[in-house]
């Protein structure tokens, strides 16, 4: 499903309306059957606020942005029952995401499928369903309405009820500390 983005800036000395429909970088996972994410925007390290006014989402390289960018996305995650199914073919979904989350596909650890760290500060809405952030030593669960920020963790999510969990979330790339 994709998402409706409006982009409200000043242009020419006027307030408006830059744009209003479709983000244009939606992707519906084929191999991670009820997994969807849309970048809605992007900005970079440096930009004023005429450059944040730009749509940069197509331009992206990378979902892991660089110290200042930010990047805004949602991303719906099926439940593990989804990865647990006899027909899931991991190898082909690995592939996918390769491909639809570069940068941040890279990060995933091999020897534990899932988790992920981010030279970011992450602030996280879950909008819809129940989530599990699971960090080295511990978890917690995450519902509809609550807020996650994330400094730099090494983490994965878990969705551990029938239908999928939502969530959105502002990404801030940040330097890495000693």
């Amino acid at each position: 499903m994709s998402v409706r983005r409006v982009v409200a800036a000043r242009k020419d000395g006027k307030d408006g309306i830059l744009a209003d429909g479709a983000a244009p970088r939606h992707h519906d996972f084929e191999h991670i059957p009820q997994m969807a994410q849309t970048l809605v925007w992007a900005t970079g390290p440096n930009d004023d606020m005429a450059a944040a006014s730009v749509d940069r989402s197509t331009e992206v390289t990378s979902l892991v942005p660089e110290p200042g960018g930010t990047l805004f996305f949602k991303i719906s995650f099926p439940p593990q029952t989804v990865m647990q199914s006899a027909d899931f073919d991991p190898q082909a979904a690995g592939a996918e995401q390769a491909a639809a989350q570069p940068g941040l596909a890279e990060l995933f650890d091999p020897d534990s499928p899932g988790k992920h760290r981010t030279p970011t500060i992450d602030y996280v809405v879950v909008t819809e369903g129940e989530i599990y952030l699971e960090l080295d030593d511990e978890e917690t669960k995450l519902v509809a309405g609550d807020v996650l920020v994330q400094v730099g963790t090494r983490h994965s999510w878990s969705v551990r009820t029938d239908g999928p969990a939502t969530i959105a979330a502002i990404v801030i790339g940040a330097r890495e500390s000693d």
